[in-house]
């Protein structure tokens, strides 16, 4: 290598914070939002649901495509408290399993979510400016084994405070 080459390693990508960023709070483009994440992550899933204000129902926003239809059916809406989603959502605070397939400790996880070939996922709630109005719940997941680390899972919330600000 020649010592006035740039360095071969990339920058680290921008704050996932960004993404919301770029979104029309009037109109947003959610497929491109969800192309955005799922690159930023490196995920092969991403959901956003939406929480209902009556009763906390969470009620699916946006998905990549390509998921099978029995499990969009199945995610379409979550009652508070069920699934990762659903106890993201209903205790204020991510949900994460490094092997859905595997992991029978984790209460939140419910039998459908081992059938559709994931592994590693992390569900965050989005809250209000507030911090304690629930807005709704955006996950990714992978279909590696993956123990997402702290700053992953931080990255992660940072997006969904900025879309709790902007848009739900």
């Amino acid at each position: 290598m020649n010592p006035t080459d740039p360095p071969s390693s990339s920058p680290p990508p921008p704050p996932a914070e960004a993404i919301a960023a770029d979104l029309d709070p009037a109109d947003p483009d959610w497929p491109e939002f969800v192309r955005r994440v799922r690159e930023h992550f490196r995920s092969e899933t991403v959901t956003v649901h939406r929480a209902e204000p009556a009763d906390g129902t969470l009620t699916l926003l946006a998905a990549n495509p390509g998921l099978p239809e029995a499990l969009v059916q199945s995610i379409r809406t979550i009652p508070k408290g069920r699934g990762m989603a659903g106890v993201a959502a209903m205790e204020k605070r991510p949900v994460t399993t490094c092997n859905l397939e595997t992991d029978t400790a984790n209460p939140a996880i419910r039998p459908g979510a081992r059938a559709i070939g994931m592994r590693g996922a992390v569900v965050v709630p989005i809250l209000a400016p507030d911090g304690e109005t629930v807005k709704g719940t955006i996950g990714i997941g992978t279909v590696r084994e993956h123990e997402y680390t702290p700053a992953e899972v931080k990255d992660l919330e940072s997006l969904a405070r900025a879309i709790g600000a902007r848009l739900l």
